[in-house]
């Protein structure tokens, strides 16, 4: 019994070890893209990409491994709606800033996958105006946009 527990935390402590890796190694890739991170109890909460041009959809891959994050601003880069898709799997996002990039209303698909999202800001994002505006108040019910 007791070796079984023992097991079982073992497990569990690995896999702790390895999504610490995980985030480090995503943490160095976006300070290494020029982005500007914040973190709290260690962990990664909010990644701000404003105007770094050379930032692009498969950059944003690593954002999977971001459990804690909160926040990411993509304000002025190159990430487009197939980008969207990286953020979807970032559990704990609550604000996107997509203003003045390549991103259109189709990228609100990957946005709504996000359970705890809040605000989205999208100036000036790839073609949108204020029907833009409202079809994306209806796509993502609850949601702030800005």
């Amino acid at each position: 019994m007791a070796v079984a527990i023992s097991g079982l935390a073992f497990g569990w402590v690995a896999r702790k070890l390895d999504q610490a890796r995980r985030q480090e190694a995503a943490a160095t890739v976006f300070i290494e893209c020029g982005a500007t991170l914040a973190r709290e109890n260690g962990n990664v909460t909010s990644i701000v990409f404003s105007d770094y041009n050379e930032l692009s959809d498969k950059d944003l891959k690593p954002v999977s491994a971001m459990r804690y994050l909160d926040r990411i601003s993509l304000q002025l880069t190159q990430v487009t709606d197939r980008g969207l898709s990286h953020l979807a799997k970032a559990p704990s996002l609550r604000e996107v800033d997509i203003n003045q990039s390549h991103v259109t209303e189709t990228g609100a698909d990957n946005l709504k996958k996000l359970p705890r999202l809040e605000e989205v800001r999208i100036w000036g994002a790839g073609g949108t105006n204020s029907e833009t505006h409202e079809e994306l108040r209806s796509l993502l019910e609850g949601v702030e946009i800005k």
